[in-house]
């Protein structure tokens, strides 16, 4: 295959291209590499299913009241999906990034509710976690300057997830009201600087996305 750009990659699975640059090059091995990575996926899954059944046996013989065990199995249940969607699946870096802050605020929820429901997931790590996203939006309007305006409405959700820790302070879950309000405020602000700073480009997505 003769390859007429400066391109080291196949235009249809992605893979580096082997021979000489600016020569003859061959396509890559991709179904080797696929049976590989997926040779891998499932010897981590059947490793994690033989743990958490181990962890959970262990838990029931010696203890009937702290099932610890179901703490492993979440740990084991998020490395499995840091393998197969992060690290190997195909989604977009932005898709994968909400993906993983979304699913380890719900594994950290579980584990609060598994160790007691003590809240300190709702106090600490949900408002945490919306300010981690918003970070992770303002980075990824800085990489992606071309179409900053389509993150206006993950922001939008945020603002909208935010007030949740408001709810959560007054039905008592949430012992924290200032980092609450600081995550509201992060959020908030986030998305107006964004409406204000983009100006025609910001309105002109919001009007895209809601039709007014």
């Amino acid at each position: 295959m003769k390859i007429l750009d400066d391109t080291d990659r196949c235009p249809l699975c992605r893979h580096a291209l082997s021979g000489p640059d600016g020569g003859l090059r061959s396509y890559p091995d991709a179904v080797g590499s696929i049976r590989r990575a997926r040779l891998f996926e499932n010897m981590v899954l059947f490793l994690s299913v033989i743990a958490g059944i181990v962890a959970l046996y262990l838990n029931y013989k010696l203890s009937h009241t702290n099932w610890w065990s179901l703490i492993v199995v979440l740990s084991l249940f998020y490395v499995n999906v840091v393998i197969r969607y992060a690290i190997l699946g195909r989604s977009g870096y932005q898709s994968k990034v909400y993906g993983l802050l979304v699913i380890a605020l719900l594994v950290l929820e579980g584990i609060d509710y598994l160790t007691g429901f003590e809240g300190w997931a709702l106090t600490y790590v949900y408002p945490s976690g919306i300010m981690a996203l918003d970070l992770a939006i303002l980075i990824l309007m800085i990489t992606n300057r071309r179409n900053w305006q389509s993150y206006m409405l993950p922001q939008l959700v945020l603002v909208v997830l935010s007030l949740f820790s408001g709810v959560f302070w007054l039905a008592g879950w949430n012992r924290s009201p200032l980092l609450a309000q600081i995550s509201v405020g992060v959020a908030l602000f986030t998305f107006l600087g964004t409406l204000i700073l983009g100006d025609r480009r910001a309105r002109n997505e919001m009007n895209r996305r809601f039709h007014v």
